[in-house]
């Protein structure tokens, strides 16, 4: 027989899964646990009764919920709430909500006209109008501008209270802006409203005017002007409950750029852009490049012609090459004929697009047209040349008469120049009519298409204006479409927004996250390539770390450079697997210079880092020691497998996986100090979704939650308390969905959302909500509990207990190994901190546990005492002689226990 004293000191091993039991060979399964349920461990060595749950809020309509953490700079953030089609805002634990004011637009509809917007269109050739019901149309000419504005009358009691106007773009861009006088920005500054729905908040301190424009040649559309009702704010989204799971999403400053695929299989849905415009101000908007990405330029004898040069068009084609489902797309034309440069407007600095002129001698030539200019006194025009065409232009030649056919030549033969037309003097009313043809260089419009009207026709508006209306076929499709399909996930890295599905990618322009114009030469061209390599028909996510890393569902891929340091450009990339694993469709996270994803199948989360020996990324498994984790190896039916990750930093990095089951998996780690702690996470209802935003000192860690309440299901947001708010001080926040009072001393207390719950009650600084038997004294009905003391500081939640359950035993052994041999833990001690007298149980087993001692140092120990540190001498522990004795512990909410160390006493009773 033998006796020892085994100091346990390490609560950062975390669980160990059944398999691996007895592996008592290795320290750091002797030291892990079978069970350890609620029990949060540090990076350090201690464990913690996991803190509390605090109630925010519903989602919307009760419905599961998946959110986006919108980080601008550690104290301007937000939380983006997607349901089924809708998105909301939550700001420091709140929803972004409209107060109801009695303040609205007249006409904000346009039912059936708009005459109540005061028509202020540059003339001659701007025109807003009428076109059906909820449809505002803008036409400029290029350079004038459409104008509607329309004084809002505020009641008086509505002054100094914010007002939120929704805005609904039925196709973009719009220039808005609201002031305190017509014409004035002071409110809202001039912004541009992509195609999508906004709603802009503003705190007039008198009526205001809202005016909305667009200088753009082709119309743009807008269906609602109106002040918010009161309520939460509410903006329309496209994706549907069963697709959250694969919203895929990266930010850049106040935008969050958003894919999506689908979950039937379907094609994935067009990007959006979430844009914030103020803290209280945000939009959902269509992402829409206009200038690619194409796909391959057409390769048949198919020809096509475009009705005009710029404006609304019609794309007629001479054989069926136009779908329903190309809709939204973008089409590419260029002129084969010549080049003509065009722009039908009036007006001071009125300009042509710029027309690019390269060759020898006279393909060099340049026709100019000045048509109708005012003879005598008049409107003068002047031929500007540009080494890039967009700024430096200098003046080459000056018109002042109506002139047509008029040659020039500027026998710079070899050099590559720009040329446009500029009004400089403009007089009279009638419009110029302005014209530059040139010989070699063709011009290369872009048209959206709008309608489907057969298959070798369809309607659109020119984005970039075309160089002639002949047929050509010179003409290549968008890349993205209905048809063709939308990326599934989407990253910024190295400058560059990145988009990757239906086995491809591709980056912006370096610095231009909404541009693909492959015209752009040099490093900073857009990029476009094919995966091409296994089934890549579905990227599951992207991650930016040291490379561009992305997940297929049977291989992860990267984009190489010649040199770790250098950065991707259009000729300096390759695409290879450095992991064979194949991802599930959940988003991968990173921390620091790791990455973590879930491997094909749900069923393991794995890490992705660089090794600077092999100069590659490898994968790895974190959850090797874990595998009962996420699979029961006794029971198949039991659906463990991951469905969301989320990333903590702070006070420790815990990677949150949030399992089918609604509970959470979560890993505790440190790379320098070795560890890789699992623990498990769960409460009175099933978590959904977990989200986590940057704190000071403790990040701020969300789950959604589905309960059961007075047989209703609901659906919460709860936010973890932070880890000096659960030490048992006047206010201790341990329980779930719970609710904080503090004020006048009462005993009434609403708690109406945990209706018919049973509930855990902290009042004053004491454990109020237990009897002696550890019963639980208090039921929440009517929405109230009545306490039996009033009490001004109060923390009311749902209960939930802390288990850890230790691996096998194999100390005090004189015949080599104490596994498979008779012993019992006669004692225990405890080292630790933040102790309450009655916080924490222990036992052989979870059936038969024993309160701490009653009597310390012969003094009796007040029931609502804690320890600030506890450190005493071994007590008896009731264990018995049994081959598999251990130690199982448990800690209840509300009473907080912080272990450092425990010290068994193993006596064996040895049999040769």
């Amino acid at each position: 027989m033998a006796i020892q004293n085994v100091p346990l000191i390490a609560f950062n091993r975390g669980l160990v899964s059944k398999g691996g039991l007895a592996r008592i060979d290795l320290k750091r399964t002797a030291l892990a646990a079978e069970i350890q349920t609620n029990w949060m461990s540090r990076v350090l060595g201690g464990m913690m009764v996991r803190p509390g749950l605090g109630f925010l809020g519903d989602s919307r309509a009760d419905a599961q919920a998946f959110h986006i953490p919108f980080v601008f700079n550690l104290s301007d953030k937000a939380l983006v709430e997607l349901t089924d089609q809708h998105m909301r805002v939550w700001i420091n634990g709140s929803l972004v909500t409209r107060v109801a004011v009695a303040t609205q637009t007249v006409n904000g509809t346009f039912p059936a006209n708009i005459n109540n917007w005061t028509d202020l269109d540059e003339q001659p050739s701007a025109v807003s109008s009428w076109v059906a019901p909820n449809d505002m149309q803008l036409l400029g000419d290029g350079f004038n501008a459409s104008i509607r504005e329309q004084q809002v009358v505020v009641a008086g009691a509505d002054l100094n209270k914010e007002h939120a106007i929704r805005i609904v773009v039925a196709r973009g861009p719009v220039v808005f802006q609201v002031g305190s006088a017509s014409g004035l920005e002071d409110y809202i500054t001039k912004t541009t409203l992509g195609t999508g729905t906004h709603s802009l908040a503003l705190t007039p301190t008198g009526n205001f005017w809202i005016r909305v424009k667009s200088s753009l040649d082709y119309p743009v559309k807008i269906s609602n002007i109106t002040i918010e009702a009161a309520g939460a704010m509410d903006l329309p989204t496209p994706w549907v409950a069963a697709d959250l799971e694969l919203v895929r999403f990266d930010i850049s400053g106040d935008i969050i750029f958003v894919a999506c695929g689908s979950s039937t299989g379907a094609a994935a849905y067009q990007q959006r852009t979430i844009e914030r415009r103020g803290t209280r101000s945000w939009s959902v908007v269509l992402y829409e490049p206009e200038d690619g990405p194409f796909l391959t330029e057409n390769l048949t004898t198919t020809v096509v012609q475009v009705s005009d040069l710029f404006g609304s068009v019609v794309i007629n084609a001479n054989k069926p090459i136009f779908k329903a489902t190309q809709v939204g797309m973008l089409f590419r034309v260029t002129s084969s004929a010549r080049s003509v440069v065009k722009v039908i407007a009036c007006g001071l600095n009125v300009f042509t697009d710029p027309l690019r002129v390269i060759g020898v001698g006279t393909d060099r030539d340049v026709t100019v047209d000045v048509q109708n200019v005012t003879a005598s006194g008049g409107t003068t025009v002047v031929l500007e040349r540009s080494a890039d065409g967009i700024a430096n232009w200098t003046n080459v030649a000056t018109y002042v008469l109506d002139q047509i056919g008029l040659n020039f030549n500027d026998g710079l033969d070899n050099e590559i120049w720009f040329y446009r037309l500029r009004t400089t003097v403009y007089v009279g009313a009638r419009s110029t009519t302005l014209d530059l043809i040139g010989k070699l260089e063709p011009i290369t419009g872009v048209v959206r298409v709008l309608a489907f009207g057969s298959a070798t026709s369809v309607t659109g508006v020119v984005i970039k204006h075309l160089g002639d209306n002949g047929d050509t076929a010179l003409w290549s499709e968008g890349a993205w479409s209905p048809f063709r399909g939308y990326p599934s996930a989407g990253v910024l890295h190295g400058g560059r927004m990145w988009w990757a599905g239906k086995g491809k990618e591709w980056g912006s322009i370096s610095d231009g996250y909404f541009s693909f114009d492959d015209t752009v030469e040099g490093d900073s061209g857009t990029i476009a390539r094919s995966i091409g390599s296994g089934p890549v028909d579905n990227i599951q996510w992207m991650l930016s770390l040291q490379r561009l890393l992305m997940g297929g569902e049977l291989a992860e891929f990267q984009m190489i450079t010649s040199n770790l340091d250098e950065p991707i450009t259009p000729t300096n990339f390759d695409i290879r697997p450095p992991s064979t694993q194949g991802s599930d469709p959940v988003q991968a996270v990173k921390a620091d210079t790791m990455g973590f994803f879930v491997r094909q199948g749900g069923k393991r989360l794995y890490q992705l880092a660089f090794d600077a020996n092999a100069n590659d990324f490898s994968s790895s498994d974190a959850s090797a020691i874990v595998p009962d984790l996420f699979e029961d190896p006794d029971d198949d039916s039991l659906d463990l497998t991951i469905v969301r990750v989320a990333v903590q930093r702070k006070p420790d990095t815990r990677i949150h996986c949030v399992r089918a089951d609604g509970k959470v998996a979560v890993l505790i780690f440190d790379h320098v100090e070795n560890v890789a702690c699992w623990v498990l996470v769960e409460t009175d209802g099933l978590i959904e979704d977990a989200a986590v935003l940057p704190g000071s000192g403790e990040d701020e860690v969300y789950y959604s939650v589905k309960r059961t309440i007075n047989g209703a299901t609901k659906r919460f947001l709860e936010r973890w308390a932070r880890e000096m708010e659960c030490i048992n001080a006047t206010v201790s926040k341990l329980g779930d969905a719970f609710i904080v009072y503090h004020g006048a001393p009462i005993t009434h207390v609403p708690v109406a959302h945990l209706e018919g719950k049973q509930v855990v009650v902290w009042a004053d600084g004491a454990d109020v909500g237990y009897d002696a038997s550890d019963a639980l004294i208090y039921t929440v009905t009517g929405g109230f509990i009545d306490l039996a003391v009033a009490a001004s500081d109060i923390v009311v939640g749902l209960p939930y207990n802390a288990d850890w359950k230790g691996t096998k035993m194999a100390y005090a052994a004189m015949l080599g190994t104490a596994l498979a041999q008779m012993k019992k833990i006669g004692g225990l001690a405890l080292i630790a901190r933040h102790l309450h007298a009655r916080g924490l149980k222990y036992g052989m087993d979870f059936d038969n546990l024993d309160s701490l001692p009653q009597m310390e140092d012969g003094v009796a120990v007040d029931p609502d005492f804690v320890w600030s540190d506890y450190d005493k001498v071994s007590f008896e522990f009731d264990g018995d002689f049994e081959s598999d004795a251990r130690i199982c512990l448990r800690g209840m909410a509300p009473r907080s226990a912080q272990l450092l160390g425990i010290v068994p006493t193993v006596e064996t009773n040895e049999k040769i």
